[in-house]
């Protein structure tokens, strides 16, 4: 009975130790850049359209590994687009 628990629990420790090797192993980093073009568009309201003009779009992104399944990121886009709005009827006359 004694060996059959022995057994046991080396065969527990075992699988612990193995689980434990699996999440010091995944323990990354990553560090990715992006870039690319940013297509914009335009909104129709009620006196006019709001316009988005197209810029580049670029960022970068870092992850840091906790375990073999779960992962934090941090990442950061940034676009320098211009936005502009644009009435429909523009009157040159005074009071109107």
């Amino acid at each position: 009975m004694k060996s059959k628990n022995c057994r046991f629990l080396i065969a527990i420790l075992l699988i612990l130790v193995t689980l434990g090797i699996q999440d010091l192993s995944a323990q990354t980093l990553e560090l990715n850049g992006f870039y690319g073009w940013q297509l914009n568009g335009k909104a129709k309201l009620y006196d006019g359209e709001f316009r988005m003009q197209n810029a580049p779009n670029y960022g970068g992104k870092l992850a840091i590994g906790l375990s073999t399944t779960t992962f934090v990121e941090l990442s950061y886009m940034r676009s320098d687009s211009e936005g502009y709005f644009a009435p429909y009827n523009v009157s040159t006359e005074p009071g109107e």
